[in-house]
């Protein structure tokens, strides 16, 4: 958006639903963290309509933070459970997931920590991985963003990534001809390679564990960063371009 100027043409897509909600489940778990409400609200008001069997577990930091809770004890009631931070409220996600029929399904949306919680305890017991729906809003990272370098030893390549920017957008910006979808971590297009790092990775992706962030041999290059330094990757076998070329391919059916 900051690189636009006025006058510019944009192409515009239609809107699509990457987070849908379905029905004819005998069950429905749905978790919110914080602003992660906004699309699971809309969720319980239509399953509501539909008479679905479902209970809504909303977590945020301070009762002030409760964004649409009065709506929601009107329309949804005794489904609706409040958990606050400050008053020392915590979510048992694994006891909600075990209480949950085998056949049912849950949402989730918010903070990245309830995210990986989730998702690690869902697998953990065995559940159909088709039946964990989530959406991500992002991970902020652990380290605040800097300037650093990116080294592609095979093209013979130093870029400079600004501490505003993105590896894949400054990738880009070199010529280097990416594959990406979601930009979001999520879908794992844009991943590549870690050859060698000078200063630790700053993982912020939703693609891989955190048992494969940890051996910091791949990073998804839309959100992942260096600390600082220098970070060594690999690229597919493309060489450079001198236009703005990408490949875009949809990660979601």
């Amino acid at each position: 958006m900051w690189r636009l100027k006025v006058g510019e043409r944009l192409t515009i897509s239609a809107p699509s639903n990457s987070f849908e909600l379905s029905y004819g489940r005998p069950e429905y778990l749905l978790l919110a963290g914080g602003i992660g409400i906004t699309p699971i609200y809309t969720m319980a008001l239509a399953l509501k309509q539909a008479g679905a069997n479902f209970r809504l577990l909303y977590a945020a930091r301070s009762r002030g933070d409760l964004a649409l809770a009065d709506e929601l004890a009107r329309y949804i009631g005794e489904r609706l459970q409040l958990f606050v931070g400050e008053e020392g409220q915590r979510i048992d996600i694994a006891g909600e997931i075990a209480q949950l029929d085998r056949r049912g399904e849950l949402y989730v949306c918010g903070p990245f920590g309830m995210m990986e919680a989730t998702r690690r305890l869902w697998c953990e017991v065995g559940r159909p991985v088709a039946h964990l729906r989530y959406e991500t809003f992002g991970n902020a990272g652990n380290f605040a963003d800097v300037p650093f370098k990116i080294r592609i030893p095979r093209l013979g390549l130093e870029i400079e990534v600004p501490a505003n920017r993105s590896m894949l957008d400054a990738l880009e910006d070199a010529g280097v001809d990416m594959i990406f979808g979601c930009r979001r971590g999520e879908c794992g297009l844009c991943v590549l390679p870690i050859l060698e790092a000078s200063a630790p990775v700053d993982h912020r992706d939703v693609f891989f564990s955190s048992e494969e962030q940890a051996t910091n041999e791949k990073l998804c290059t839309c959100v992942s960063r260096a600390v600082s330094g220098c970070i060594t990757i690999d690229t597919p076998d493309r060489l450079p371009t001198q236009r703005h070329s990408s490949a875009s391919q949809s990660c979601r059916g």
